[in-house]
């Protein structure tokens, strides 16, 4: 029996985990290898800072900061700490423009006005930005890691 895309996530919805954790590979491989401590790039309107901040044994603590030219209300830097498992082979949003520890679920409404699924939806951000970074790198004839 064949099953959707969408069926096939609800089934294991540690997918978003996985897809995070192989394209932060694929796109910075010097920096989850441990080669690189911090990358520095470019891009069309803003530049992207990584560094690590926290390097265990099974574990990294990446800083990912990007930061607009022309910041105003509008274009905040994006800053974010993300933790990747090398065992389980995820990655994990821990921080979002200075916010951490976010629940599962959250009962609405809330004091803090959080989403039902704030954590999710902050993954889903970096899922996002990481087929942004990918479609910007495929512009500029680098190499496509996914489509």
């Amino acid at each position: 029996m064949a099953h959707s895309i969408r069926q096939q996530r609800a089934l294991n919805p540690m997918w978003l985990y996985e897809h995070n954790y192989a394209t932060l590979c694929a796109l910075f491989p010097d920096i989850v290898m441990g080669h690189e401590n911090a990358l520095q790039y470019k891009l069309e309107h803003s530049s992207l800072n990584i560094q690590i901040n926290e390097k265990n044994k099974y574990t990294l603590l990446l800083q990912v900061t990007e930061k607009y030219a022309d910041n105003n209300v509008w274009k905040r830097a994006l800053n974010m700490r993300i933790r990747l498992y090398t065992d389980a082979k995820l990655a994990e949003v821990v921080s979002y423009q200075g916010k951490a520890r976010f629940l599962p679920k959250y009962e609405m409404p809330n004091p803090k006005m959080y989403q039902r699924d704030e954590k999710c939806q902050i993954n889903h951000l970096l899922y996002d930005w990481l087929l942004y970074l990918n479609r910007f790198l495929y512009r500029r004839n680098e190499e496509v890691i996914f489509s």
